[in-house]
């Protein structure tokens, strides 16, 4: 194994207080690889505890070519009800890659590009939701 138990709980607690340290007003830089990974753009991400997933930009979904899942969800949001389709999206978090479901939406009218759900956010942070 190429990390000892102990190594690996050094290592998430190390990404946990990056992760905090890093966040500020509820905001965190997040940088997207093209689905080739030969290139990165990195924007700033809300991070929304009320969102059940992450939501991306249509436009920087296609300008990276992240590829639909085949899977559309049912979102419930402050404009209704709509369906949205899901994409693979590869993200980098301070060093620490992560794969995450994102929903494509027009986020051309919002602040932030990219909103980072209640599940990514824990699973970045490696933190087990109670249930």
């Amino acid at each position: 194994e190429l990390y000892t138990t102990w190594e690996k709980m050094q290592m998430k607690s190390m990404l946990r207080r990056l992760v905090v340290d890093y966040i500020k007003d509820g905001v965190m830089p997040i940088t997207l690889w093209s689905d080739r990974g030969s290139w990165q753009v990195t924007v700033d991400a809300k991070i929304d505890t009320g969102a059940d997933r992450s939501s991306l930009d249509i436009l920087l979904i296609n300008a990276l070519g992240y590829h639909h899942t085949g899977d559309r969800i049912r979102v419930r949001n402050a404009n209704g009800v709509e369906h949205r389709d899901l994409f693979n999206v590869a993200i980098d978090v301070e060093g620490f890659p992560h794969e995450v479901i994102a929903t494509g939406a027009d986020r051309g009218s919002m602040k932030y590009p990219m909103i980072i759900g209640r599940k990514d956010f824990l699973d970045i942070c490696e933190i087990e939701e109670e249930e």
